[in-house]
């Protein structure tokens, strides 16, 4: 993520007539500040099997890690290394420790409005997950999506193969956000070349 949080707004002046990819405004302050409320309110775990959720110690760092436990602070004062004959150092007691496999929550809608922004969604259409709980919520599951909410006809939408619906690949997190290539972060197949606005 940017140290600048991308807006709405930015998103208008880019795209201007056109649709606004999905996974794009996902990256907004406005979506960040709904997720950060629905995970909070979920208790920073995912709500099907119950992991909590790894947090980065610094949003600006790369990697999850997390504070030392006594123990390893404790392990650490009493290492020493030998460096010469007579000389040897301690070893430095870790500010963090690297999380190889961190849980990375996601705020996943129960239902989609097709004209409404993500962050429009009424809080009881939005459960903390985690990635695998997510993903396979997605795999599994159809779900339903609705024009608006006062339109409760199901539009049948077809799910991008590529990315099964998500609009990201996190395997090309690095790359444009990880928004998909084929979809283009818009998540249906149906919404490729559709230039209608939100």
């Amino acid at each position: 993520m940017n140290l600048t949080e991308l807006t709405l707004t930015d998103l208008k002046k880019e795209y201007k007539d056109s649709r606004i990819p999905y996974a794009k405004l996902l990256l907004t302050e406005e979506w960040h500040l709904k997720r950060n409320e629905i995970v909070l309110r979920d208790e920073n775990k995912c709500q099907n099997c119950q992991k909590k959720g790894d947090k980065k110690l610094n949003p600006r760092d790369k990697y999850y890690y997390r504070l030392p436990t006594k123990n390893e602070i404790e392990k650490a004062k009493l290492t020493k290394f030998h460096i010469s004959e007579d000389t040897y150092i301690r070893a430095a007691i870790p500010a963090g420790i690297l999380i190889k496999r961190p849980t990375s929550l996601h705020v996943h809608h129960k239902i989609y409005y097709l004209n409404e922004y993500p962050w429009e969604s009424l809080d009881d259409e939005l459960i903390t997950l985690c990635k695998q709980c997510h993903t396979l919520i997605h795999t599994h599951n159809k779900i339903k999506v609705y024009n608006d909410r006062y339109q409760r006809e199901d539009l049948n939408m077809i799910l991008c193969v590529r990315c099964n619906g998500t609009g990201f690949l996190d395997q090309f997190e690095y790359y444009f956000d990880g928004i998909c290539f084929l979809c283009l972060g818009h998540r249906y197949i149906n919404l490729i070349n559709d230039t209608q606005k939100y």
